[in-house]
């Protein structure tokens, strides 16, 4: 199955998108030995013994594959530029023998610029010959390998780290076309769901900076303390404020409470996108290791498991858009 970065969550495909565009191949360890490189490197640090040699690895399978890969998209960046500024220049002493026959035998051809178009003519060649070694755009399609090799490298949160693994999984099954778009439509809810989870993320954080200023045991003491002052004073005026201040502290309990509670109820929610996540990859994968019977068989295999991991990623998706409307509560 073909992934492209377009189909992918647009914060993990910036990621993966970062490491397979940069130069020399960066997006892989630094201390593996690529063909040519010396079989070590030297790593200078502060402090008395400033001075490392760390012995380089040979790159794995999937690796290597993936900086051919990297390499030919950078190549093809060169060369797209490169071949028909060389295919024009190569053409310049064909152009000046052409038009000294031209000249010297006084044809008519002489009195129109026939070097331009032969220029032209061989620029365009160049910009055809270069597209032939096009590679595929990373926003069409990532290759299995690249994934595997950035994955390591990817910084990302635990329930974006599953979400890497279903991608890694999905882009090794081969299904017909009827499988092949229910499983996208699984990869799109995913996706929905990875957002949702930063939004709960970026509330509760919200939630926990207001609770700070709205810590139930010290609003409880406050107010145990201002009853007792109640109960002994006998002026009206203080009393009157005693009262107001009393009313003040109950506000702010209950929205203390009711922020305990949203916070529980969004940390209930992340942990039920977790869980989707896990539960999607692991499906995904029992999906990709079971044997193959024929086409008919793989088919209802593919909907039957797409239908379950639609049906949980819709439920978790309801629950949560409750927890989403919350207002902000009163301070």
């Amino acid at each position: 199955m073909q992934l492209g970065l377009k189909e992918i969550d647009p914060e993990v495909a910036q990621q993966i998108e970062q490491f397979l565009t940069a130069n020399g191949g960066a997006f892989l360890d630094p201390d593996i030995q690529w063909k040519g490189a010396l079989p070590f490197r030297i790593q200078t640090e502060l402090g008395p013994s400033n001075l490392r040699v760390k012995t380089r690895r040979k790159p794995l399978p999937h690796e290597l594959k993936a900086h051919e890969l990297a390499s030919r998209r950078r190549d093809y960046r060169m060369n797209r530029i490169a071949m028909p500024v060389a295919l024009a220049a190569l053409a310049l002493p064909f152009n000046a023998a052409l038009e000294f026959y031209l000249v010297s035998s006084n044809s008519a051809l002489a009195h129109f610029p026939v070097a331009i178009a032969v220029e032209a003519v061989a620029a365009c060649t160049g910009v055809i010959l270069s597209r032939f070694q096009r590679p595929k755009e990373l926003a069409v399609n990532v290759d299995l390998c690249e994934l595997q090799a950035v994955s390591p490298k990817l910084t990302l949160r635990p329930v974006e780290r599953y979400y890497v693994d279903a991608l890694i999984v999905l882009a090794q099954i081969q299904c017909d076309h009827e499988s092949e778009v229910a499983l996208r439509e699984t990869l799109s809810q995913l996706n929905r769901l990875l957002v949702t989870y930063r939004d709960l993320e970026q509330r509760r954080e919200g939630l926990l900076s207001l609770m700070g200023t709205h810590v139930e045991s010290e609003l409880d003491a406050q107010i145990k303390s201002t009853e007792r002052l109640l109960a002994l004073e006998s002026d009206p005026h203080v009393r009157e404020t005693l009262v107001h201040n009393l009313k003040m502290y109950h506000e702010r309990s209950e929205n203390a409470a009711t922020m305990r509670q949203n916070l529980q109820r969004m940390q209930g929610q992340q942990e039920a996108v977790m869980q989707t996540m896990i539960t999607a990859q692991s499906a995904v994968a029992r999906l990709y290791l079971a044997p193959r019977v024929d086409d008919s068989s793989q088919v209802e295999r593919t909907t039957s498991s797409v239908q379950a991991i639609n049906q949980h990623t819709r439920a978790v998706e309801e629950a949560i858009e409750e927890v989403l409307t919350l207002g902000r509560p009163n301070i």
